[in-house]
C-alpha cells in the first residue's frame, strides 16, 4: 500500500514539473539560462521526467518498470543537483531535486 502511495506521489510530482518543462513555462527558460543550457534541453528533461513517472506508475504492477523508472529518474535529480552546483546556485534551489529524488530512492528500496 505505501509503494503504491509513493508510486502515486512521484508520478504526479514530475508529471506537474516535467509538464512545465514542456510548455517552457517562463521559469523552464530563465532556469536554463542560468544553468547555461539551450532552451530545448530543457524540454527533452520534461518528456523524461514524464516518462519515467510512467514508468514508475506501472511499477505498481510491474516491479522492472518501478526500478528502471526510479532509477532514471534519481539519476536525473543527481544531475539537476550537479548543475545547480556547478553555477553556485542558493542552496534552497537544491531542494526541490534533494527532495524529489529522495522519494524516488525510497520508492527504488521499496522494489528491491
Amino acid at each position: 500500500m505505501l509503494l503504491t502511495v509513493l508510486s502515486i506521489t512521484v508520478t504526479l510530482a514530475y508529471v506537474m514539473t516535467g509538464g512545465l518543462k514542456i510548455r517552457m513555462i517562463p521559469m523552464a527558460r530563465i532556469t536554463a539560462d542560468r544553468l547555461g543550457y539551450p532552451r530545448s534541453m530543457i524540454r527533452v528533461v520534461g518528456w523524461l521526467e514524464v516518462g519515467c513517472a510512467a514508468l514508475v506508475l506501472g511499477g505498481i504492477w510491474v516491479r522492472w518498470m518501478g526500478i528502471l523508472g526510479a532509477l532514471l529518474l534519481i539519476a536525473t535529480m543527481i544531475g539537476a543537483i550537479l548543475s545547480r552546483a556547478r553555477v553556485h546556485d542558493a542552496p534552497k534551489r537544491f531542494i526541490p531535486a534533494v527532495v524529489l529524488g529522495s522519494l524516488c530512492v525510497a520508492v527504488l528500496a521499496m522494489h528491491l
